[in-house]
């Protein structure tokens, strides 16, 4: 092994890169792995289905340093890239870290230009190596011994695989169509085609969805352009005709300078020769409909066979589904050919055209000339004519000219016509055709036979031919063919479609909204639920079925939905129905559940209180949608602090929900559990303890185990059990219960994720702090993906975080963490918000550990007189803050000022719990403790423990 592969053996180097540079990247981590590096590319060594963010922050865990190709794709703040490259920059080992090479001219962000980046292009390829070898090797010499040599060495690859250097070499034969300079994203498609091809494995890009134009021919064409410099020979055939194929095959022969004597019957053979030759070629077999004209090619030399194809019958062959664009790529195609476009115009055509390609494309060439508020208007009205304007060159027929013939043929088929239309008002996700037959008299006459025959339902629907997908999920009709199928319709004719499926969605609702096992038919449904103008429908059924929606969209952890479909709804029925009905209280009682969850507690109260005025005034007080509120009302105001007036309401609807429910009413439960809560947050654990053992049991009794009520039951109990001091019991039943949660509820689901936050708590509290950093730190970053950074549940793992630095000894980093919170605490929940008040605490803990005792006393001075203020004398928090006051003050010898903090602490936890309480006793021993410094006579405190 040479000097240098030997002083690179066991340094890992994970390869950053954007994905128009994926060669670049290829030849790059090619060259470092022979120089004995462990090299990490994802194409290489990730799978497909893995979760990018999981691996990029696994890779960059485990490399020693990041090799970076510096390019102006890398920089687009949209990519992956800038989450490498900056949690790089950010880290506190970064020095040397990061390897940036540069492969042409680029503008590289302030932060970075201090570094030397060298560049790798247009160089030789012997120059390419040399420089890549000394930016990553670094002109020091090792200081200490190189591992040995035999006891690891890299993973071996064909040096006939070897990636060559991206633009260092052409092929001899180059046929193929001119790049598409506005080509967007697809990154993940052609890495597939390029991990997926190989010899004799052809690989078929093909359209995922219904319609053409997803642009399979461009994906083939940007591959080829990028990995150009693979291949010694690249040939693009036209294969829409099979009859065409030889003739072009046979003047590729002639062009490559073969022997042709007998035409087709003596080129094919010729070139099928030349083609077993050790020379890689890439033979691009464009918009072929069967394998007919490709199979005689498969098995020939050791090159590649790329086919585009309409068709989705290609079983024995590799395939690339091409779905709709992201909806980022669609902004930024019309936003590049549409500059003065806006992000919310954009993304209003984008979301009217369903993402397609070919669609935004049309769109882009219409918007350079027409407003687009003009535009999505003709595409309400006019959609067939404003569809067949902005057609590229390169494509044979609009959309709308292709939609318009297939519509045509449906002439004759009345019942699948109808069967179009009524799909069209539902939405562009499939359709279960189970629930199309759910009321088959709420359907068209010539339906209703066909609806309620599975068979006949489905031969109908594969009538529609390319105008829908028919699969196991159901029928999906891309939201271009509804707009087009729907602007021919009238007003009328759409409002009978929208009664019609009205009603089918009403008939398929799968009631318990809070019970998982329902989920599964509720996602289904929803998207079709929202398609409908559920603000304005006069079914009463269709309205029950959206209470119910946004009762799931809640309990299911989609809480940004919910919010949203209880707030719209909320403002259009208290307008049409009026304040008072019971539709629109049903959505104000959601909408305030709404606030809660995304801890806007003070928006809840108003809210909820005026939400049981009204009821108890139509309703009268022991209804239960009355009692529903009442119970809302005392969750929001313990939430906010005010325990002992919520514990009393709570006791009072308990009884009459025994009477009016009966003990084992879900809702009966739901208030014995809000009660055991409340009574434990006052410092009455044990009880708490009982209380939720028995409720749990009641739980498993009438919800069973996989309710989520029965989940939530089991996290109260082992919270309670582990806040008594039981930390070993905590530990276990949390990692019980999380494998549950992801069993039953999923890994996104926020009591998912709750739970990974109490079981990481709970290993710190054992003193693992660091664990309990590193499950936090992968908890938020779940948080952040799928909460966002402003839900409440990630600003408590941002706590969680900077807390157990603090608890492992990094008081600065906790202190600036905190201070951070605390700014976004305020932006958010504002100042008198529990979590808020919460950070402060945190906060003045933190510098008083650090040293700093002067600001934390004055922190703790003024916390407390914002708690007496907020949350009155007997809060919990407000004890807690006169105890740390007061531990803080005895620490600096404010004996005094310690005293009288403690006087007040104790003579609150008198008046709640009594003398011969624990908490009580604590503080009067400490009391005792500060009277001693003072020089006064005290009884011990064990006497008193002894005469209890």
């Amino acid at each position: 092994m040479t000097t240098e592969a030997s002083a690179a053996i066991g340094e890992k180097l994970f390869i950053s890169y954007a994905g128009p540079d994926r060669a670049w990247a290829e030849w790059v981590a090619w060259q470092l792995e022979q120089a004995g590096y462990v090299v990490e590319l994802d194409l290489w060594d990730w799978a497909a289905g893995d979760n990018s963010v999981v691996r990029i922050n696994q890779a960059l865990e485990r490399a020693d340093r990041m090799v970076a190709l510096f390019s102006e794709a890398y920089f687009e703040h949209q990519r992956f890239t800038t989450d490498e490259w900056t949690a790089v920059m950010s880290g506190r080992d970064r020095q040397g870290r990061l390897v940036p090479l540069r492969l042409g001219d680029v503008t590289l962000p302030t932060v970075l230009r201090p570094l030397i980046a060298p560049s790798l292009a247009e160089r030789s390829a012997e120059d390419a190596h040399r420089v890549l070898l000394t930016a990553v090797q670094g002109a020091q010499r090792p200081t200490t011994e190189p591992e040995f040599p035999g006891t690891q060495v890299p993973r071996p690859r064909s040096t006939a695989d070897a990636p060559r250097l991206p633009g260092g070499h052409q092929p001899t034969l180059w046929q193929v169509p001119g790049r598409n300079a506005d080509f967007v994203g697809r990154d993940r498609d052609i890495d597939i085609v390029r991990r997926e091809l190989r010899p004799g494995r052809p690989v078929v890009v093909q359209s995922g969805v219904p319609l053409g134009g997803v642009g399979k021919t461009q994906v083939a064409v940007e591959y080829v352009h990028r990995f150009a410099a693979q291949y010694d020979l690249v040939a693009w055939i036209n294969a829409e005709d099979p009859q065409l194929v030889p003739a072009q095959l046979t003047a590729l022969a002639a062009e490559l300078g073969l022997v042709v004597e007998h035409g087709e019957a003596g080129a094919l053979p010729a070139l099928r020769t030349h083609l077993q030759q050790p020379k890689r070629w890439l033979l691009v077999f464009d918009n072929a409909e069967t394998a007919d004209p490709v199979q005689p090619w498969v098995p020939a030399g050791v090159g590649h066979i790329l086919i585009t194809s309409r068709s989705r019958n290609w079983p024995e062959f590799a395939r690339v589904n091409l779905e709709l664009l992201s909806r980022r790529e669609s902004l930024t195609l019309l936003r590049n050919r549409v500059p003065e476009l806006t992000a919310v115009e954009a993304d209003l055509v984008a979301d009217k055209l369903g993402d397609l390609p070919l669609a935004l494309v049309q769109a882009a060439t219409v918007l350079s000339t027409m407003p687009a508020e003009l535009y999505l208007q003709m595409l309400d009205t006019d959609a067939d004519e404003v569809l067949n304007e902005g057609l590229p060159p390169s494509y044979p027929r609009s959309l709308a000219a292709a939609l318009r013939v297939s519509i045509t043929e449906l002439a004759d088929h009345g019942a699948a016509l109808d069967l179009l239309r009524l799909c069209c008002v539902l939405a562009p996700e499939p359709i279960p055709m189970p629930m199309l037959g759910a009321v088959p008299d709420a359907v068209t006459e010539s339906l209703r036979p066909i609806v309620v025959n599975p068979m006949r339902l489905y031969r109908t629907a594969t009538q529609l031919g390319d105008l829908v997908r028919v699969s196991q999920r159901g029928i999906q009709v891309h939201r271009l063919v509804q707009t087009l199928v729907l602007s021919q319709l009238d007003a009328a004719g759409r409002a009978d479609l929208r009664r019609q499926a009205g009603r089918l969605l009403a008939a398929s609702n799968p009631g318990e909204p809070a019970s998982a096992s329902t989920w599964p038919v509720w996602s289904k449904l929803m998207p079709h639920l929202l398609a409908l103008d559920l603000g304005e429908t006069d079914d009463h059924e269709l309205r029950d079925v959206a209470c119910d929606a946004m009762l799931y969209l809640l309990y299911s952890g989609n809480t940004d939905a919910g919010f949203r479909l209880a707030r719209d709804l909320y403002d259009r029925w208290r307008q049409k129905l009026g304040p008072d009905t019971r539709h629109t209280l049903a959505a104000a009682s959601e909408l305030a559940h709404a606030f809660h969850n995304q801890g806007r507690d003070r928006e809840a109260l108003d809210l909820t209180e005026d939400t049981l005025a009204r009821r108890q005034r139509t309703l009268g007080p022991d209804d239960p949608a009355t009692l529903r509120s009442a119970s809302d009302y005392t969750v929001v105001i313990a939430a906010l602090g005010r325990l002992n007036e919520s514990i009393d309401r709570a006791e009072d609807i308990l009884a009459r929900r025994i009477e009016v429910l009966g003990a084992d009413h879900r809702d009966t439960l739901t208030t014995r559990g809000h009660i055991a809560a409340i009574r434990g947050e006052g410092g009455d654990h044990h009880t708490a303890i009982t209380d939720f053992e028995q409720l749990l049991a009641d739980h498993l009794r009438i919800l069973g185990p996989n309710h989520r009520d029965t989940l939530t039951a089991r996290a109260n109990l082992a919270s309670w059990k582990g806040r008594t001091g039981d930390h070993h019991t905590a530990i276990i039943a949390y990692g019980q219960l999380l494998t549950d949660h992801l069993r039953i509820l999923g890994p996104n689901h926020p009591d998912t994720l709750k739970t990974r936050a109490n079981l990481a708590s709970w290993k710190g509290r054992t003193g693992d702090h660091h664990t309990a950093v590193t499950d936090f730190a992968q908890l938020l970053a779940d948080q952040l993906r799928i909460l966002g950074p402003d839900h409440p549940a990630t600003l408590n793992t941002r706590a969680n975080v900077a807390r157990w630095k603090g608890e492992a000894g990094d008081h600065h980093t906790a202190i600036t963490d905190f201070a951070q919170l605390l700014a976004d605490h305020l932006r958010i929940l504002g100042p008198d918000h529990p979590a808020t008040l919460n950070t402060r605490a945190n906060l003045a803990t933190c510098k008083g550990e650090a040293g700093d005792h002067h600001t934390a006393i004055t922190a703790y001075e003024q916390l407390l007189a914002d708690h007496l203020r907020i949350l009155g004398p007997d809060h919990p928090a407000t004890l807690r803050t006169r105890g740390n006051l007061a531990r803080i003050l005895l620490g600096r010898g404010a004996v005094l000022a310690a005293r009288t903090q403690v006087t007040a602490k104790l003579e609150a936890e008198r008046r709640l719990f009594g003398n011969g309480d624990d908490r009580t006793q604590r503080t009067q021993d400490l009391l005792n403790e500060i009277k001693s410094r003072m020089g006064g006579r005290v009884r011990p405190s064990h006497t008193k423990r002894k005469r209890r």
